[in-house]
């Protein structure tokens, strides 16, 4: 069963560089709304009135995973989400996605990163021919073939 949660709001914060939607609402209660429409939604910005509605942002991440991103902004109001990603431990190279459906997460490796643990990078994994691929020194089983020696 979908299940989205939302926290108490904070008032005058915000969560930059993770807006994925910006819908114009009536009122708060329309910006949760959106937010809960909006599957990759974890937590939301509403604002004060600009024309014929209120600002609402909608964002791919949270507070407790983007600290450096949650900044004083007078007249807003900043509204998290309940997500499996509060309790995730994804490596350091890797982005928390959480699936509100499933109660779940997922880590995915950020660009230019791969393996179980994102630890290897595409670089390290490239070969210049299948028959190197019998010397790699790498044990991910992820390669990539780099007959030129330029960037996948």
């Amino acid at each position: 069963m979908y299940e989205k949660i939302f926290a108490d709001a904070v008032p005058n914060k915000a969560l930059i560089n993770h807006v994925i939607s910006t819908p114009t609402v009536t009122s708060e209660e329309g910006c949760n709304i959106q937010c809960f429409i909006e599957i990759a939604c974890e937590s939301y910005n509403f604002g004060p009135k600009e024309g014929g509605g209120h600002v609402c942002e909608l964002s791919d991440s949270d507070a407790i995973r983007d600290p450096l991103d949650w900044i004083t902004k007078q007249g807003f109001l900043y509204v998290g989400t309940q997500n499996p990603c509060a309790k995730a431990q994804c490596p350091v190279n890797a982005r928390c996605h959480s699936d509100f459906e499933y109660d779940t997460y997922a880590c995915v490796c950020m660009p230019g990163f791969t393996g179980n643990h994102c630890e290897g990078t595409l670089q390290e994994l490239a070969v210049l021919s299948c028959q190197s691929l019998s010397t790699a020194t790498h044990t991910s089983g992820i390669y990539w073939v780099d007959p030129d020696g330029g960037s996948p």
